[in-house]
């Protein structure tokens, strides 16, 4: 999120770099990026001028938030109903969603990728078992 400050010179991004707490990254795993010439991040400003929900026509996905800023005070709902179907990343979990509220997940969206192919990504992580979507019968849509 710190680069993506530096390079959109997005105030929400700093912000949101500030509230993670444990880096993803030891120092110099992006040797490469220290050879690049950055631009300071602007002051981190908190999400409040942004939209409380969101519509990506494209993808068809909407998120809807109570209090996008504070994340103790939030509850989020977030739903899945994409044309695409179950194609490349997309998994088969159309009208699905998720919600959380108050800092904690309620409804997930299960399931890691360990790698593509792998064992735990064919038998769970592509399955609608995996995600919050009905099942019919005990069957969900296909992969």
């Amino acid at each position: 999120m710190g680069a993506y400050a530096r390079i959109h010179q997005n105030p929400h991004y700093p912000w949101h770099a500030e509230g993670i707490a444990v880096p993803l990254a030891p120092p110099g795993a992006y040797q490469l990026s220290l050879h690049l010439k950055w631009l300071l991040p602007p002051p981190a400003r908190p999400p409040r001028d942004l939209p409380q929900s969101l519509h990506q026509r494209d993808i068809s996905w909407v998120a809807l938030h109570s209090d996008l800023a504070e994340g103790k005070n939030n509850v989020m709902v977030q739903f899945k109903s994409s044309s695409f179907g179950s194609f490349s990343h997309s998994h088969a979990d159309q009208n699905s969603f998720v919600l959380e509220a108050f800092g904690r997940p309620l409804l997930i969206d299960s399931g890691y990728y360990p790698w593509y192919g792998s064992p735990h990504d064919m038998s769970w992580t592509r399955q609608t078992r995996a995600h919050n979507a009905l099942l019919v019968n005990y069957k969900g849509q296909g992969v």
